[in-house]
């Protein structure tokens, strides 16, 4: 992976920030994406780039068109993206038996 440019979307926490640090530690430059985690987003960068790696943190929200195109012409900027992780997705907690139709497209489109 020695200088791919990779993109984590949701990449701020969990399952995103740990492929993201994996991609780093392997050798790639990231490029992750968060909607409110600000804080948590910018420590993955800090984390990233202690490893000698180049690192962004782009705020999108997967809902909002705009938003991702915008995140996608920083990620153009920040290199050829070789790879993307799309990790990013929305839920609303409650059970199952509770999730409204609208919910679930919301879900499912995000």
């Amino acid at each position: 992976m020695m200088r791919r440019v990779m993109v984590v979307t949701g990449g701020s926490r969990g399952i995103g920030a740990a492929i993201a640090l994996g991609l780093a530690e392997a050798g790639a430059d990231v490029l992750l994406t968060y909607r409110e985690k600000h804080d948590e987003a910018h420590e993955i960068v800090k984390q990233i780039e202690a490893k000698g790696r180049r690192a962004l943190a782009v705020k999108m929200d997967v809902t909002h068109r705009l938003q991702v195109e915008q995140a996608a012409h920083q990620a153009e900027a920040f290199g050829p993206i070789q790879i993307l992780v799309n990790n990013a997705g929305i839920n609303k907690p409650t059970d199952f038996d509770q999730v409204s139709d609208a919910d679930w497209d919301m879900v499912l489109d995000a």
